[in-house]
């Protein structure tokens, strides 16, 4: 799914050397410590949207949503959640897509940039 392709995506432009095909190179790379930044124009982030996760308009992303939020329902209906309290992880999934969808928007390339930060993870076991 979506996910999983935006998921592949990641791996492949936080490596070293950097593969985020189907979009051109970063147009700035920055080494801080042990992190990696990459940065792409905002017009990349449109591309990655429709090319890689496969949402090519609005409509795509607006179906995704209703999926969550019956995926939701069902939830509330099964007392897995309640209204009152929420899922973290389905918050987070429905914010993902709303921003997606706006990124969609032609005149919001001109003001967004699409970041990749590469940096140890802090919740990897230490290996003694």
């Amino acid at each position: 799914g979506p996910l999983r392709s935006l998921l592949a995506w990641l791996r492949g432009a936080t490596s070293e050397p950097c593969a985020p095909a189907p979009l051109n190179g970063p147009t700035e790379a920055r080494r801080d410590g042990d992190s990696m930044e990459k940065v792409w124009p905002g017009a990349a982030a449109a591309a990655l949207v429709r090319d890689v996760l496969g949402m090519e308009t609005p409509d795509h992303v607006d179906a995704h949503c209703k999926m969550l939020w019956k995926m939701r329902k069902d939830l509330i209906e099964e007392g897995l959640e309640s209204g009152a309290v929420r899922s973290d992880t389905i918050n987070d999934l429905e914010a993902l897509l709303v921003k997606l969808r706006y990124v969609l928007d032609a005149d919001a390339a001109s003001h967004y940039r699409l970041l990749t930060t590469s940096s140890p993870r802090k919740d990897a076991p230490k290996i003694k």
